[in-house]
């Protein structure tokens, strides 16, 4: 009777470690290197779990890959786990993103929502070139293999990204190597939704 409590309650306390197959919460620290390592996260219920990575591990800011260095303290981050490749307990993540927290701010601007533009990005025509011209209104870059270059439109709020990180529009100059999101309006012209450059630059690259 007794040794059958114990194991009862052995298995209950074993359950409750099991971390889920989806976290969300606030990154507390990291032990590793960018190929391989462990990172804590903490959840809104002040749940923490240890996870594993290596170079496997997708880590992802502004839909661009970033290293695992690249994580701060109170990035709020969404883990996808695999609870198989471990002990039971174990946490090693496939994929960490961090999400973007945008403050209030008074603007005729539409906010970005981070989690929505993660699920069903707005566009769906890519492009990389480089600038050749460029305006608070218009832009032409010049793809490879292509002798005409190609004009853009640039909304009020096209997201301009330089290393990862959310910059002023008027940062952008002429002569730099960009990766376009972009998406036909209903005139058909071609419009900029978002303009990343940088050290991360592609976000499709492994």
């Amino acid at each position: 009777m007794i040794w059958g409590l114990i194991a009862i309650l052995v298995c209950k306390l074993t359950a409750q470690t099991v971390p889920p197959a989806f976290i969300r919460g606030d990154f507390v620290e990291m032990n590793g290197a960018d190929n391989r390592g462990e990172f804590a996260v903490r959840t809104a219920e002040n749940q923490v779990y240890r996870c594993h990575y290596d170079d496997r591990t997708w880590f992802e800011s502004n839909r661009l890959r970033i290293n695992a260095s690249a994580l701060q303290t109170g990035d709020h981050l969404e883990v996808v786990s695999d609870r198989t490749k471990l002990p039971l307990g174990g946490c090693y993540a496939r994929t960490v993103h961090v999400i973007e927290i945008v403050m209030p701010v008074r603007s005729r601007l539409r906010p970005y929502q981070s989690v929505t533009e993660h699920i069903a990005p707005r566009g769906d025509l890519t492009y990389a070139g480089i600038v050749i011209a460029i305006n608070s209104v218009r832009m032409e870059i010049r793809l490879r293999n292509q002798s005409e270059p190609l004009a853009l439109l640039l909304r009020p709020d096209t997201r301009y990204v330089q290393d990862g990180i959310q910059i002023e529009s008027g940062l952008l100059k002429r002569n730099v190597r960009v990766y376009i999101r972009a998406g036909k309006n209903l005139e058909q012209q071609v419009e900029a939704y978002q303009i990343s450059w940088g050290e991360i630059l592609n976000p499709m690259k492994p």
